[in-house]
C-alpha cells in the first residue's frame, strides 16, 4: 500500500527489485498520479506477472480482493522486518523511468539555442499543512540570492502548486529561469518526471522533486530543514 504522499512512494520503490525476487509475485495499490511511471519502470516485471499494480478505480469495482494476498503492509512499514542495512536499499539504479521522449523535447525547449547552457531544475517549497509547509521551505528571498550567484546556468521550475507570479518576479529581477505551464505534478506527474529528467541537476528542499530526480539517478542536491 501507499505510505503517505507520492514522493514517499517514489522513495520506497528502491524496495521493490529485492521483494519481487525474494517473492512469488508483488502488488502496489497506487494513486492514479503514479501509475503510469510505474508501468513504465518496471514493465518487464509486469509483463513478467512478478508485480501487478492496482488502482483505487480496481478496488471500488471490487477486483482488489484481500484474499489475493498473503501479506500486507505499507511499504514503508517493511523496512523494519526486511530492509535493516543500506546494503540492502537500491539494487537497481535509477529505479524510476521517465517518458526520454518528451524529456529530450522538453530539454531542447529549455535550452532554446543555448545548448551549452546547464539545465538546474529548482523547488523551493515543501508539501503539508499549516505550519509544516513553512518549517520544509526556504524563504523565497533567500533561495532567489542563491540562485542568483550562479552563473552560465538556466533555472526550471519544478515547483508544484501556485508559483507563476513569484517566478515571475524572479525573472523581472535578472533570474535566467523558466516556468513552463503545460507541466502541473497535481494533475500529471507523469509528464512532470519528464521536466525533472530534462534537467541536468536538480537542487530542492526535501519534498517530491527530491524523490524524482533521485529515482531518475540524475545530480542531486537536497536542502533540508532544521525541522526535518
Amino acid at each position: 500500500l501507499e505510505e503517505q504522499a507520492v514522493g514517499d512512494v517514489m522513495m520506497f520503490s528502491t524496495l521493490l527489485d529485492s521483494l519481487i525476487v525474494e517473492s512469488c509475485s508483488v502488488s502496489l495499490f497506487l494513486s492514479s498520479r503514479l501509475i503510469p511511471i510505474f508501468r513504465r519502470s518496471y514493465s518487464d516485471e509486469l509483463t513478467a506477472k512478478k508485480l501487478f499494480i492496482y488502482s483505487k478505480e480496481d478496488y471500488n469495482s471490487g477486483v482488489l480482493l484481500p484474499s489475493l494476498f498473503d501479506f500486507q503492509s505499507p511499504i514503508g512499514s517493511v523496512c523494519q522486518y526486511r530492509f535493516t542495512s543500506m546494503k540492502s536499499y537500491s539494487p537497481r539504479v535509477p529505479c524510476l523511468s521517465s517518458d526520454l521522449q518528451l524529456a529530450n523535447e522538453l530539454t531542447s525547449k529549455y535550452k532554446d539555442d543555448s545548448s551549452h547552457v546547464k539545465l538546474i531544475g529548482v523547488s523551493w517549497r515543501g508539501g503539508g499543512k499549516g505550519e509544516r509547509i513553512r518549517q520544509k521551505s526556504i524563504v523565497e528571498e533567500s533561495f532567489f540570492e542563491l540562485l542568483n550567484s550562479f552563473q552560465g546556468v538556466r533555472f526550471v521550475s519544478l515547483q508544484y502548486g501556485n508559483c507563476e507570479k513569484q517566478i515571475e518576479n524572479w525573472r523581472q529581477n535578472g533570474l535566467d529561469i523558466i516556468y513552463d505551464p503545460t507541466i502541473n505534478p497535481l494533475v500529471n506527474m507523469d509528464s512532470w518526471l519528464s521536466q525533472v529528467a530534462a534537467c541536468d541537476a536538480v537542487l530542492s528542499v526535501a519534498n517530491t522533486t527530491i524523490h524524482g530526480s533521485g529515482g531518475l539517478n540524475i545530480p542531486t542536491l537536497c536542502l533540508l530543514s532544521r525541522f526535518a
